[in-house]
């Protein structure tokens, strides 16, 4: 006689390592929240010059260089924060890549936000840029433990 398999809904060889949102703990989904924030500023505008009577004209990041590495940034951060156990990622490289990250898109936000400063252009930085620094603020501030998730 044979014996029939009692485990017919998963394939041989499944090691049942699927992504359970419900199994990732408060603070990595926070992390993915303030950084799919920081991304979606990215898409936003970023720059605006008055032209005068021709009207304005606004620059989201995402057409900029360093709005482009400000959103791999914070896409790495979203990445690493819900698929860290199925990159079979070291705890402390996963612990501290809020602070590598939140830096990144904090340095390559504020760049932008400093060629605009010192530009010879009469313009402004637009609130999508804003929305990128402050959200890589928050990913450092969380990366050094001064804001603390429980």
């Amino acid at each position: 006689m044979e014996q029939e398999n009692s485990n017919t809904n998963q394939p041989q060889g499944s090691n049942n390592a699927g992504f359970d949102i419900k199994s990732l703990p408060k603070s990595s989904i926070v992390i993915a929240i303030i950084s799919a924030i920081g991304a979606i500023g990215v898409f936003l505008p970023w720059f605006s010059v008055s032209m005068g009577l021709f009207g304005s004209i606004t620059v989201s990041g995402i057409s900029r260089t360093w709005g482009l590495l400000t959103f791999l940034a914070f896409a790495g951060a979203i990445a690493t924060s819900l698929f860290s156990k199925q990159m079979k990622l070291n705890e402390a490289i996963s612990k501290n890549f809020p602070l590598y990250t939140g830096g990144g898109a904090l340095l390559f936000s504020a760049i932008s936000f400093i060629r605009i400063l010192t530009s010879g252009y009469a313009g402004a930085a637009g609130f999508g840029l804003y929305i990128s620094l402050l959200a890589g603020i928050a990913l450092v501030l969380i990366g050094f433990n001064i804001i603390k998730i429980k």
